[in-house]
């Protein structure tokens, strides 16, 4: 209702989708300053063959900064999620199905999809109750490192209040001093969360591909 297809496709930055008529999985190509980016919006865990498609176009992007966005992922321990944990996509209705249809949780799309790509950096994921909060830096095949989060502010995560309060997960981005801010602000409120969990510094970021 409120992102149909017939107006996503008109945002100057989107350029495809998996499935004609469905965003459930597109792509969108946009540029700051001399860094270009490639987003892709993945489902909740992406079948098999979503993730090939997703591959094919990664690999026609070799110069484009990645950023992966998909609905499960990380857990709230700040390891992927995987076997053991709760809220795998595989413990919902879609876990039932096989072949190109069988659906991935975190580990798997870091196997399948992000560690194969050196301009893969970003990871940003939510999902997971419990503390609803959770970063791991991981080095992909290409030795880059790879920034993964967590964060989820919805109802049943700890502490949430209103279903989440409006709070929203800001990355802020200084290209010359390589260093990525991370705070999170509530406009509802009109607050900043200042625990460690919700506000810290990662530096040394490689922001292009080099």
């Amino acid at each position: 209702q409120y992102f149909p297809y017939s107006g996503m496709i008109k945002l100057p930055a989107f350029s495809g989708a998996f499935e004609n008529g469905k965003t459930d999985n597109a792509y969108y190509t946009l540029a700051t300053g001399n860094i270009k980016w490639l987003i892709l919006s993945l489902e909740f865990g992406p079948r098999n063959s979503v993730l090939d498609w997703a591959s094919h176009i990664v690999t026609q992007f070799p110069h484009h900064t990645v950023v992966v966005n998909t609905h499960s992922y990380m857990y709230s321990d700040s390891t992927r999620q995987g076997p053991g944990d709760n809220w795998r996509p595989q413990a919902y209705g879609i876990g039932k199905d096989t072949g190109v249809n069988a659906v991935n949780d975190g580990e798997q799309i870091w196997e399948k999809l992000v560690r194969k790509h050196a301009n893969i950096r970003f990871v940003f994921s939510g999902h997971i109750l419990n503390s609803g909060v959770g970063t791991l830096v991981s080095i992909n095949d290409s030795g880059n490192y790879v920034y993964q989060m967590l964060a989820n502010y919805q109802s049943e995560v700890k502490g949430s209040v209103r279903g989440g309060n409006g709070w929203l997960r800001i990355l802020d981005m200084d290209f010359k001093k390589n260093e990525l801010q991370v705070t999170t602000y509530s406009p509802y409120v009109n607050e900043y969360r200042q625990d460690a969990a919700h506000r810290f510094v990662i530096r040394n970021v490689l922001f292009g591909t080099g």
